[in-house]
């Protein structure tokens, strides 16, 4: 019996089994016919690395299933140049005993099925006469040439086959293309590019539902169909946008999934673990700490030079109310990352008030309001300057401020957050300040 190895990478699993059906039909079974996919070939407690060799060692011919993926991995590419190396000292030695028939088995021991992959892209393939899958007529092609290798093994089976073929070949070909409309394609660059673009224009136009949409139909279109719903990793790019957009809605665990394909395919993006703790902070625990320790791994001074991570660690240490702690982290940190941003000066101060008292905290807060300056540059030092004046126990700047928050008109979470210690703060210095009703938050109380 003539064997027969088909050569293919994992994401094209369904290909390689149509194949196998096609070969084995059009030989009656006379070709015995392996895959790396088919696991049930597989004798248990085999190890699966030594069945590809002794495959590879013994077969007569290798199919090798040329697509985007496969084209693309490395596994592929040995198994089909392993065959060659092996066959050639093989036939080297066998070649003046063979028949005259069995002689161009020896010239064609690697054959290579196409599917899709222009002949400038082959690559170490380009030299082989390799016939189009998607081609009726190649496929009849491809199927004779196989036939007529291995005409005096099949016997009479050769000419039964024959009579049959060119339907089969049109047969494999139309499920074949259903079976790649299920295959996962590779995140090649004008394609995650067409996605970029389209994502980074629904994140500017804030349209965070169509974004959160197109993660289903960025998996069917990398992943294959029946894949909407998958977690599978596509593009780091891909994933960061889709994480932004998830946490826009509010679909925290969505987004920690996202940030998790990212990190999966990018281990040492200090970005990625940021973002990641940030939201852990809101959902796990453990996993905030498992992230806090990897970034403390990676960059042992990274919680007393990286302004981000500093930030990160004593927000976390505050919602724990260890306020001693957070005075001493910003403490020990380096001043000229301290001293230089207003959102760890405010949380120095604030962490002073809740720890020491109003008395001690202000010169905490006095140190805020003069970094600051009097035209406060966005949203949030305009916020933590409010604190500032609000430790002051005046009146009229506090109002004042309260009304420029006000023409920022963002959203009601942001102002939430930014006035989430102004009740505290006036309670400790005894000021009355409407705040709530200046910020259109009265019915929130």
């Amino acid at each position: 019996m003539s064997e027969i190895f088909i050569s293919h990478s994992h994401a094209d699993h369904r290909l390689a089994e149509r194949l196998h059906n096609f070969l084995t039909d059009i030989s009656d079974n006379k070709f015995e016919v392996h895959r790396s996919s088919d696991i049930s070939a597989i004798p248990t407690g085999t190890p699966w690395k030594k069945w590809i060799d002794d495959n590879i060692v013994n077969c007569d011919v290798a199919i090798v299933l040329l697509t985007e993926s496969s084209l693309r991995g490395r596994w592929v590419l040995w198994e089909a140049g392993a065959v060659a190396g092996v066959q050639y000292y093989r036939d080297k030695a066998k070649a003046p005993k063979q028949e005259a028939g069995e002689q161009q088995a020896v010239e064609g021991r690697v054959r290579v099925l196409n599917f899709g992959i222009s002949s400038s892209d082959m690559g170490p393939f380009a030299g082989d006469q390799a016939q189009d899958g998607r081609n009726p007529e190649s496929v009849s092609q491809f199927a004779f040439e196989l036939l007529e290798t291995f005409q005096q093994k099949l016997g009479k089976t050769y000419a039964k086959s024959l009579m049959q073929l060119d339907e089969k070949a049109r047969n494999f070909v139309e499920q074949a293309s259903e079976d790649l409309r299920f295959t996962p394609i590779p995140a090649s660059e004008p394609l995650v590019q067409n996605w970029l673009s389209q994502l980074d224009r629904a994140l500017e136009e804030q349209n965070y539902h169509w974004a959160t949409s197109a993660k289903r139909w960025i998996n069917i279109a990398f992943l294959g169909i029946g894949k909407a719903g998958e977690s599978e990793p596509i593009d780091f790019r891909i994933h960061l946008r889709l994480a932004r957009a998830f946490e826009a809605i509010g679909d925290k665990a969505e987004a920690i999934r996202q940030l998790q394909l990212a990190r999966g395919l990018s281990p040492n993006d200090m970005l990625v673990h940021r973002a990641l703790g940030k939201l852990y902070r809101e959902y796990d625990e453990a996993e905030l700490q498992k992230t806090l320790a990897k970034m403390e791994d990676m960059d042992p001074k990274v919680f007393s030079e990286d302004r981000e991570a500093i930030a990160l660690m004593v927000g976390d240490l505050f919602d724990k109310g260890a306020y001693e702690r957070v005075v001493s982290v910003l403490n020990d940190a380096n001043k000229a990352v301290v001293e230089k941003d207003a959102y760890l000066l405010n949380w120095r101060a604030l962490a002073t008030l809740k720890h020491e008292g109003p008395e001690a905290a202000r010169a905490r807060f006095s140190a805020l309001e003069r970094f600051i300056g009097p035209s406060p540059g966005n949203f949030w030092e305009l916020a933590s300057q409010i604190n500032a004046l609000m430790v002051k126990g005046e009146e009229a700047p506090v109002i004042e401020a309260l009304e420029k928050l006000v023409n920022y008109k963002e959203s009601k979470g942001n102002l939430n957050s930014a006035s989430k210690y102004f009740d505290e703060i006036c309670d400790a210095v005894g000021l009355k300040v409407p705040w709530r009703e200046i910020l259109g938050m009265a019915d929130d109380a």
